[in-house]
């Protein structure tokens, strides 16, 4: 079978899909990749196919222009340009390239979204009309963004409107893959029907960094290692500059992976490394703890590494994941815009010393540890393929999965 993979072009996006097409490859399978021009090299080196939409290769999947009806359209125009040289059986997407869906739905195929550490939409009727957190409010608010835009991207391609309710939302494609697993859900939730908990599909290439590993193996007084993941803030208060302060002052190494930041990060103490993009496998395996907004690829690692985690959300999703991750008892959460340095301090240096936050982190990497991500999500991309035959109208069936085409 054939499976085009069409994505976000960033590396929390883009890497877990490869894993996945990796999965499938091995199983005889054929994978091809419509995204950003900067992950052409490395998708084509583990032998997957990279389909550009023009010669000049410009991004049709940047995050940057996730929000933009006509930005969408040239999504939709890139699928097809490439579903006509690569014809697939099912499409894997990110869950803000909504011009999968349209993409999808116009050619009659079905379509799977991988998704976060958590759903970026609401997951019941009463979180959407009556939110009562933060994370909720952030939720509900983002469902009537994409909704709209959805519509707006139909009407681009003069598809009709559609009126269901949130239970049958187009915005969770065919199937939802959420980078989770049942110890992380609501005890007594129901997920909806098309979502499938297929723990953790992160991915990196085999880089061989001489300087990353020179630097962690260098004891430095056995001072503990922190990990600082740096997304951008979205116009959010910045909690770089007082993070700062409070960690010149103790006695600990840190790795700054800066690659998506959108602020100057300043002068770096010779004890600290900053990269713009940091194999984060190796430095989990060294680190005591990780501090971040909360995106969910340092978020997953943590989790899968047994690290408690200290989340600062700075919005798109941040607040979802922080409440999860609270939740389990992993994580320390602190609000940037009522931080200071004296609740900073303090959640610092809880999160290097707190023994239940360590116990509780071990015990969610055990539980992730039962869970092949990767290989699952190769599994229920399968059966959505085969059970998603043609008929003669160019629909899909719904019987074999139980669900309906939009």
């Amino acid at each position: 079978m054939r499976f085009l993979f069409c994505t976000i072009a960033l590396h929390g996006f883009v890497y877990p899909a490869i894993g996945i097409a990796l999965q499938l490859q091995r199983r005889g399978h054929e994978v091809a990749f419509v995204t950003g021009p900067d992950f052409r090299a490395v998708i084509e080196e583990h032998g997957l196919r990279f389909i550009p939409f023009t010669r000049e290769e410009r991004s049709t999947f940047s995050m940057r222009t996730a929000g933009h009806p006509f930005a969408l359209g040239l999504q939709v125009a890139h699928i097809e340009h490439a579903l006509a040289r690569f014809p697939a059986q099912a499409l894997l997407t990110s869950e803000m390239a909504l011009g999968s869906l349209i993409a999808a739905e116009r050619c009659g195929l079905p379509v799977a979204v991988l998704g976060l550490a958590a759903s970026l939409l609401p997951d019941d009727e009463h979180k959407l009309f009556a939110p009562t957190t933060k994370a909720e409010r952030e939720s509900a608010f983002r469902y009537m963004q994409m909704t709209q835009l959805y519509r707006q991207v139909r009407t681009i391609y003069g598809l009709p409107d559609y009126s269901e309710d949130l239970k049958h939302t187009p915005l969770l494609g065919d199937l939802f893959l959420l980078q989770s697993i049942p110890e992380l859900q609501v005890p007594g939730q129901v997920l909806p029907e098309r979502v499938r908990l297929v723990g953790s599909c992160l991915w990196e290439p085999s880089l061989h960094d001489e300087g990353l590993q020179r630097w962690l193996a260098t004891k430095m007084g056995e001072e503990p290692l922190v990990y600082i993941q740096l997304g951008r803030f979205f116009g959010n208060p910045c909690f770089w500059p007082m993070l700062s302060a409070v960690l010149r002052k103790r006695p600990v190494r840190a790795v700054i992976a800066a690659g998506r930041t959108d602020i100057e990060l300043g002068e770096i103490p010779e004890r600290w490394l900053l990269q713009r993009h940091v194999p984060q496998g190796p430095v989990l395996r060294c680190a005591r703890a990780v501090i971040t907004n909360g995106h969910t690829t340092p978020v997953l690692g943590a989790l899968s590494t047994g690290i408690p985690s200290l989340l600062l959300p700075s919005g798109s999703g941040t607040d979802e994941t922080a409440e999860v991750c609270v939740r389990a008892g992993v994580a320390l959460r602190e609000d940037p815009p009522s931080l200071d340095a004296g609740i900073l301090e303090r959640a610092v240096d809880r999160l290097l010393a707190d023994s239940q936050l360590l116990q509780a982190a071990r015990r969610i990497q055990r539980a992730f540890a039962r869970y092949d991500g990767p290989r699952l999500a190769a599994d229920h991309l399968e059966q959505l393929a085969l059970a998603a035959r043609p008929t003669g109208n160019g629909d899909v069936p719904a019987a074999a999965l139980g669900m309906g085409r939009r």
